[in-house]
């Protein structure tokens, strides 16, 4: 036999510590008292995990389905998180086919918008424009994006994001009109 295969049996002190090492694999590494005690501190946390998750974080109270009043949490983990019960709640959510017209809109008005923005970037490049163009077209652009994210913050209201495109499609066409004037 090699050295290399032989094993010898382990000596007092290292069997008692191999010993140790494999009840700690087996799950009897504690004593059952122990494990009781680890058992519980377990539970309790999973219980105060699920405390914490249940309470409410918002600064705006969530509104009862049964009564018209806030539900307040006195016991919020932040004091900043609690809720005062001032700030109304909104509920309303856009439905689907106005959300879808104010994205289709505002696609139009994207693809439209960037072909200009392309048209006058192209008559920059070519110093084929007056000086008066870039400051406008800027200007114009910064408003029609505003008023077409404005659409979008504004989607759950009936008229309003019809209303912010309707202004951003004059504004477009005003930036078309620049376009066709300085080139």
């Amino acid at each position: 036999m090699s050295a290399d295969t032989h094993a010898s049996p382990p000596r007092s002190r290292e069997r008692s510590h191999q010993a140790g090492v494999d009840e700690r694999f087996s799950g009897n590494a504690h004593p059952l008292a122990q494990r009781g005690r680890l058992a519980t501190v377990a539970a309790e946390d999973e219980a105060r995990v699920a405390r914490v998750a249940a309470e409410p974080t918002s600064a705006v109270p969530v509104m009862s389905t049964t009564s018209a009043a806030p539900i307040t949490s006195t016991d919020a983990p932040l004091p900043w998180a609690r809720d005062s019960g001032v700030m109304p709640t909104l509920d309303r959510q856009p439905r689907l086919r106005q959300m879808f017209g104010v994205c289709a809109w505002a696609a139009v008005l994207g693809v439209l918008g960037l072909a200009i923005g392309i048209r006058g970037f192209v008559a920059v490049l070519m110093k084929a424009t007056p000086g008066w163009y870039e400051p406008a077209m800027i200007g114009v652009g910064i408003v029609g994006i505003g008023l077409t994210v404005g659409a979008f913050a504004t989607v759950y209201r009936r008229r309003l994001p019809y209303l912010l495109l309707t202004a951003a499609t004059l504004v477009l066409a005003y930036a078309a009109l620049l376009t066709v004037t300085a080139v």
